[in-house]
Formats: C-alpha cells, sequence, structure tokens
C-alpha cells in the first residue's frame, strides 16, 4: 500500500519529464547508525550499529549504502546488484594456506531481503554484513567455504577473511529494459582477522578489522601464494 500510495501522490504532481533518474551513493560503516527509513533495519538479525559487530561470538562487519534518487518518476523501478572477490586464508605454525578463492565478477546477488528499493524520502538501500562466525567454522560452507584439512584443524591460529564487493543500480522506466543508473556504482570491502590467543578465538587487534569504501588489491596474486595481501 505504501508504494501504490507514493506512486499516485507522485503522478499528481508528476511534471511528465523523459529524463532518466541519477543516483548518489553513499557508503556508511564505521560510526554510524542504521538510516531510519531503510526498512531493511526491521530484520531481527541486522543490527542498528554499522561496522564491526558487537557480538563477541560474530566476525561480521556491518555496512549500509544508502543512493538519493534524483528525478524519482512513478514509472521507475530500482534494483541493486552486486559481485564479489573474495578470499579466505589461514595460518597453521609459520605456514600461511588459501582456504577459499572466488575471483573478480562472481556473483553474489541471489538474495533481495538485504534491499529496500522504494525510494520513501528518496532514498534507496542496500546492507551487507560479511564475514565468519567466531570461532571461524573450518567444515566447508557449500558455494562460499572450502573444508579446512582434519589435520590442520588442531593447529590454527589465525584466520583472515576479505572481501572486495562491487554494488550496483539499475533503473526500470515503465516496461522498459534495465540500465544502469548515473552514478550507481560503488566499490567497497571488508576485512574479518581472526586469532587464537590462550586458547580461545577472538577478533585480532589493531587495524586489521574493517569495513570501508574502496578496494583489496593483489587478492588473486595472494590466493595463488598462499599469503593474505596486505590491507591498506
Amino acid at each position: 500500500m505504501p508504494r501504490l500510495r507514493d506512486q499516485f501522490l507522485q503522478a499528481l504532481r508528476w511534471p511528465g519529464s523523459a529524463k532518466i533518474p541519477t543516483i548518489l551513493l553513499e557508503f556508511r560503516g564505521h560510526g554510524k547508525q542504521m538510516s531510519e527509513d531503510n526498512r531493511v533495519r526491521e530484520r531481527t538479525d541486522v543490527p542498528d550499529a554499522l561496522g564491526l559487530d558487537a557480538d563477541p561470538d560474530d566476525g561480521r562487519n556491518w555496512m549500509e549504502i544508502r543512493g538519493t534518487v534524483i528525478g524519482h518518476r512513478p514509472d521507475a523501478q530500482y534494483r541493486f546488484g552486486r559481485t564479489i572477490e573474495q578470499g579466505d586464508w589461514y595460518l597453521v605454525g609459520n605456514t600461511w594456506k588459501c582456504r577459499n578463492y572466488s575471483p573478480p565478477g562472481t556473483d553474489d546477488n541471489k538474495f533481495k531481503q538485504d534491499e529496500d528499493n522504494h525510494p520513501d524520502n528518496d532514498h534507496i538501500y542496500v546492507i551487507d554484513g560479511p564475514g565468519p562466525p567466531i570461532p571461524p567454522n573450518m567444515d566447508a560452507v557449500p558455494g562460499k567455504q572450502a573444508e579446512i584439512p582434519r589435520d590442520d584443524r588442531p593447529n590454527v591460529g589465525e584466520d583472515g577473511y576479505m572481501i572486495t564487493e562491487i554494488e550496483t543500480v539499475d533503473v526500470k522506466l515503465g516496461s522498459g529494459s534495465w540500465t544502469r543508473m548515473a552514478g550507481g556504482e560503488i566499490k567497497w570491502f571488508s576485512v574479518t582477522w581472526l586469532e587464537k590467543a590462550s586458547g580461545k578465538w577472538r577478533r585480532k587487534p589493531g587495524t586489521e578489522n574493517k569495513i570501508v569504501a574502496a578496494s583489496l588489491d593483489d587478492m588473486e596474486i595472494a590466493a595463488a601464494a598462499n599469503q593474505p595481501p596486505a590491507v591498506p
């Protein structure tokens, strides 16, 4: 009903412009709160505070992308898309091993529960909270992580999860085709670095744990070399 009401009210004042809407994307992470008009925040598993999850058993890092739609029309629909490059490394003794690597362009847009595509207050949203549990799951996760070999498991001392994501926004006018919006692309990355200290897993102190608007370099090289990349 809110969507139909909004379409009706905008139709009354819409000047009939043929212009295609554009969008300004804002990345929101550390130190920010989930936006009040973001309907995804109604999910019970989504925290209000963005950045590193405060739960000591959760290694997820939370972010929100707020899109400000400029020139919204009542016949316009919006959708987010996401591709990733992702890697996992673990340390056994003094030896690093790559557990899993997904190359750039890997599709990661199977679910829509993390999107609010209705432009209330001219805003649309997408959220994500990538990262492992604490302690890290050493079994296989279908489509995401390979199993850590049984002989390695007792000696794993660190675990590094890194991901670069590219979020895109498309628009569709009426029965037309989906096209990329002007300004409709943003990159961000997340790093969760865990260590075992005195027999207990925790986030590794320091700057390794972060979620920011940028991209990680050399992940493919790092995967082939079994050595995690430097984190900027």
